[in-house]
């Protein structure tokens, strides 16, 4: 990394160097915020830039890096493109996910991939009313339910038998987790739609935004989801388009492995 920072430092000024990943980039001035990480990394800097319109490269140092657009082959060459402006970033939908109690705000969250409401504990199923649009939607217990962009679909959304959305479609998917229903599928709505959720027992339940813990939402609470007036800026590779990522990442339309006769 610090051969990197040298290289770059002769090409482009440096505004800061975040190692310890706690910067806050919402205060930041810069035209581009690189992440050299995987991609709980690049939701982190999305979530610290909290709306600013700063694209995010990234650049695949983890396990996975489905968000990231350029391995660590590519580093330099990613790099010099950037800096001459050969490339220009995509935008993805945010969802806005605010707490009401008694009618008032007590709590709001950007969120990159999904918003997940579930049980406290993996032993104990909850009860659930979504609200779609102000019209009661349907109410059913279970682990809980998960909202996510069409960017974050391709991750706990995937996971517990979501559909996969094209990042730049504006819309949401609810997926119920783990369901006591047979009849009970996920849903694609559009973005300017409103989600609300109220939890009927037993006792509270956790709300997560992109995988973190945030809240504990009471029976008398409701969570309202909805599309955030802001949006993440995400630099793409021309070398690949989304469903040759989704080839390579997911391993999508892979032949079944046959036993050898």
């Amino acid at each position: 990394m610090k051969e990197t920072e040298a290289w770059l430092s002769k090409i482009a000024d440096i505004a800061a160097v975040d190692y310890s990943r706690d910067l806050p980039l919402a205060d930041i001035k810069a035209d581009y915020v690189v992440v050299f990480g995987g991609d709980g990394s690049i939701i982190g800097a999305a979530r610290r830039l909290t709306g600013r319109p700063i694209p995010v490269v990234g650049i695949n140092f983890g396990t996975f890096g489905y968000l990231a657009a350029f391995e660590r082959s590519e580093t330099r060459e990613c790099l010099e493109c950037i800096v001459r402006g050969e490339l220009a970033p995509s935008r993805r939908m945010l969802l806005e996910c605010q707490v009401k109690r008694s009618g008032s705000p007590i709590g709001r969250w950007l969120c990159v991939n999904e918003a997940a409401v579930t049980a406290p504990t993996h032993t104990r199923m909850i009860e659930l009313l979504l609200t779609i649009a102000g019209c009661p939607a349907t109410r059913y217990r279970g682990d809980g339910v998960l909202i996510a962009t069409p960017l974050g679909t391709t991750a706990y959304n995937l996971s517990a038998g979501g559909p996969v959305l094209n990042p730049r479609l504006e819309a949401m998917t609810i997926t119920p987790l783990c369901p006591h229903l047979l009849t009970l599928r996920s849903l694609v709505v559009p973005a300017e739609e409103k989600v609300s959720v109220n939890v009927f027992g037993p006792d509270e339940a956790s709300l997560l935004v992109d995988g973190r813990i945030v809240h504990r939402v009471m029976p008398e609470e409701e969570l309202n989801v909805t599309r955030a007036p802001e949006y993440f800026l995400l630099m793409e590779s021309p070398k690949r388009s989304y469903y040759q990522t989704l080839h390579l990442k997911l391993n999508w339309g892979e032949r079944p492995r046959y036993a050898q006769s």
